[in-house]
């Protein structure tokens, strides 16, 4: 809800779609940070890191697959902090460089 709240209507998801990216994938380790205020949330992020056999993914990348600010909050560094979070955990899963996008 928050990622079709906080961008334009034709980028809009649906909770099926969401569900079928989550789902556990051999090899992929994933981490969302979530972003509250009071008890509720207003950003998120999902980083996503591939293990295994090098030919699948010879260059240590991981993903930054998604990355949403409600729109009263959008502006005031909180997407920044929720990537910045994102990239230490990529780091940490050894990953060494980030993609954009899943």
């Amino acid at each position: 809800d928050l990622w079709n709240e906080a961008l334009a209507p034709d980028m809009a998801i649906s909770n099926a779609f969401v569900r079928y990216n989550l789902r556990p994938s051999a090899g992929v380790r994933r981490r969302i940070f979530l972003a509250c205020v009071d008890d509720a949330i207003i950003g998120v992020v999902l980083a996503s890191a591939l293990h295994g056999e090098p030919a699948v993914n010879p260059h240590g990348e991981g993903w930054i697959e998604l990355l949403a600010v409600a729109s009263a909050f959008q502006r005031k560094g909180v997407g920044r902090r929720l990537l910045n979070l994102a990239e230490q955990w990529l780091l940490a899963a050894g990953c060494r460089a980030a993609q954009i996008g899943g």
